[in-house]
């Protein structure tokens, strides 16, 4: 059995079927990233690297459900998210090639 099968009982069994379309499950994963972002929320630099265990455990439980949204959209489209996201670092290697002043351009915000 796998984490998908997991999931889907948990979808059948709660009658969440008609509310897990393509479009509500892509709003629902922009909802599920906001409240993992709000765990940063206010934090300093100096705060990231001592987190209490309660915070990671809460950020954990954020990611998962971001992680939950993610793998059910691409099941949704039948896409290898593995292989897409694979073929996307690619891409993304060939943008910004290494020596490229483009790539710090685009993390420096400069024109």
């Amino acid at each position: 059995k796998t984490i998908m099968d997991d999931y889907y009982d948990l979808i059948q069994t709660r009658g969440w079927q008609p509310y897990t379309n393509a479009k509500s499950v892509a709003m629902n994963l922009h909802v599920e990233a906001g409240e993992l972002a709000e765990h940063f929320t206010w934090l300093l630099e100096s705060d990231l690297n001592k987190l209490s265990e309660a915070k990671k455990s809460a950020i954990g439980d954020e990611l998962g459900d971001v992680m939950l949204n993610v793998l059910h959209l691409a099941d949704l489209y039948e896409i290898d998210i593995l292989k897409t996201t694979q073929d996307k670092l690619e891409k993304s290697k060939k943008a910004y090639p290494l020596g490229d002043e483009k790539l710090r351009k685009v993390y420096l915000r400069e024109d």
